[in-house]
């Protein structure tokens, strides 16, 4: 389960940041729980994975977060 901050005073909440989910068709694979990262996110390589699909795109996003670990949190700066 993910850490959760109070609504609208997030950086999700002011559409400032984005938790990326992967899925495969309807099913998620690897989705935003801190339960999933050493098993799926660092070792399936969907973090490695999600942030050079991130770097690619040439978006505006920078991250993962760190503190707390989130593989799937990126940060939105246009």
């Amino acid at each position: 389960m993910p850490p959760l901050a109070a609504p609208g005073l997030s950086a999700h909440g002011q559409m400032r940041a984005v938790d990326f989910v992967v899925t495969q068709g309807e099913r998620i694979v690897a989705g935003a729980s801190t339960a999933d990262i050493a098993t799926l996110w660092i070792g399936q390589g969907w973090a490695g994975r999600l942030k050079a699909a991130v770097t690619a795109s040439g978006a505006p996003f920078v991250g993962p977060l760190r503190t707390p670990d989130e593989p799937w949190h990126y940060d939105y700066r246009p």
